[in-house]
């Protein structure tokens, strides 16, 4: 990580995130701050999978699904950790935020509601809400 890159705040997205940002303008707004590179984003296998995943629904072609996934996992735009895979999305979230992060970024409310650490869990509203405007 470059020294300028050391001081941009780590998060976690979930995947809803993601899938939300082709109709969510709050969701967009969080995959764009993170484009516009305000922060890392830390990608575990799991949550790589799971971003594959979600685009792959959305009718993403092959070329497409490539690029994502090297900026997925990008040294200029995240922090990649490819350990084992979690089995559950929230178990992946967790995961990921093990890796000094600051929050998670996730929608699901069955997901934020499950997990179970002493990060900040918001929903992309409430972190474009509270952390960015």
């Amino acid at each position: 990580m470059e020294d300028s890159e050391s001081h941009l705040p780590r998060v976690v997205l979930g995947p809803d995130v993601l899938a939300g940002s082709f109709f969510d303008v709050d969701c967009l707004a969080v995959l764009e701050w993170w484009r516009d590179g305000n922060a890392r984003l830390v990608v575990t296998r799991g949550l790589l999978s799971a971003y594959l995943g979600v685009l792959r629904s959305m009718g993403i072609s092959d070329g497409l699904l490539r690029r994502w996934a090297l900026w997925f996992t990008s040294r200029d735009t995240a922090d990649t950790h490819m350990d084992a895979s979690a089995p559950t999305i929230t178990a992946c979230l967790e995961q990921a935020a093990a890796y000094e992060t600051c929050c998670i970024i996730v929608n699901h409310p069955a997901w934020r509601d499950a997990l179970s650490l002493d990060r900040q869990v918001y929903s992309a509203r409430a972190f474009m809400t509270e952390q960015i405007r």
